[in-house]
């Protein structure tokens, strides 16, 4: 019912399985991103976040509706405009924050957003010391609680002392701390993990009622630095494809595991968003998000307690015509 593989040294990629190819893009056309950019910020608006004229969003927004009247295919307008897929991506990472969360408001959620929206606009400009940059690591945490509210759970916000979400379920809450390494360091990805992995099992420490413990790095910026579409020859749907590209930063998690002192963390999540460009006739831009689960020495109980809740999604897409298991149907609709 849903694609997911496992290997000793990779982890489990967890999605909901795709059976045409039509479910697996989540936008048809220029209008199509347009439309759905500007009922999120309708949505982000109507729980009280403020999305000021300059906000990346709303500049976007202007954007994208200049290309909703232009006859180019994708891979015209890409061609003579590099910053088009950045905007894309970030519109498709925005609107699947308003469809996971959409009838839905989580304790913390619009301050969180509040943040996020004024980021620096485009993917790739960024600079450590940019107030901009540590306003778009708030996109992580967001989209990511996001994903766990469209698998039906609960999740909730704080301050910088509370996990990045908090994640309630009929197990236990996970105290999760999300990560987005802003370069492709490698040095830069193990200290995150390092700091992630203090934080919570801090929580875990400190709080009964956190029963899973668990670090999500976004490691976007390490697969494709650049936001460039990949071609469908270069096979990066193909698990061990993917894998392998992650193979560095697996490595990394797989030492860390090793180490005495985190012992305790329960899993790590590489967590990536990429285009695929087809050239067909419609020049399709197709995008992933594909997590990669990888299991601690004693988180195999919580991982396989989310792959369940993806096979119930999977069957809820297949059978039910929605696209969460937060509400009985969210008109968006996507597989992504």
């Amino acid at each position: 019912m849903f694609g997911f593989s496992v290997s000793t040294e990779g982890g489990a990629i967890i999605r909901p399985e795709r059976t045409s190819k039509s479910q697996n893009i989540l936008f048809s056309s220029f209008e199509d991103y347009s439309v759905k950019l500007e009922e999120t910020i309708c949505w982000m608006e109507s729980i009280g976040v403020r999305v000021h004229d300059q906000a990346r969003h709303k500049f976007y927004l202007k954007v994208l509706k200049q290309y909703t009247k232009d006859s180019s295919s994708f891979i015209e307008i890409i061609a003579r405009d590099e910053n088009i897929v950045k905007i894309i991506f970030e519109t498709y990472e925005m609107v699947r924050i308003y469809r996971n969360f959409n009838n839905i408001e989580p304790i913390g959620l619009k301050e969180k957003l509040q943040i996020f929206v004024n980021g620096v606009n485009f993917y790739n400009i960024e600079s450590s010391r940019n107030s901009g940059n540590s306003a778009r690591n708030y996109g992580v945490e967001i989209s990511f609680g996001g994903e766990m509210a469209m698998l039906g759970l609960a999740v909730s916000y704080g301050d910088s002392n509370y996990p990045e979400p908090m994640v309630h379920t009929e197990i236990g809450d996970f105290a999760i701390e999300c990560k987005r390494p802003s370069s492709s360091s490698i040095d830069q990805i193990k200290k995150m993990l390092k700091d992630g992995t203090g934080q919570t099992l801090k929580h875990k420490e400190t709080n009964e009622k956190v029963k899973c413990s668990a670090v999500v790095l976004d490691v976007t910026k390490f697969m494709n630095p650049e936001c460039v579409p990949f071609k469908p020859s270069s096979n990066i749907t193909d698990s061990d494809t993917f894998k392998e590209l992650l193979k560095p930063v697996r490595e990394i998690v797989k030492s860390h595991f090793q180490d005495e002192r985190y012992q305790n963390l329960d899993f790590v999540v590489l967590r990536t968003t990429y285009p695929i460009l087809h050239d067909n006739s419609n020049s399709t831009l197709q995008w992933c998000s594909r997590p990669l689960y990888i299991s601690g020495p004693h988180g195999d109980e919580f991982v396989h307690f989310i792959t369940e809740k993806y096979t119930e999604l999977s069957f809820n897409r297949t059978y039910n015509g929605s696209s969460t298991l937060n509400s009985e149907r969210n008109v968006l609709g996507g597989d992504a």
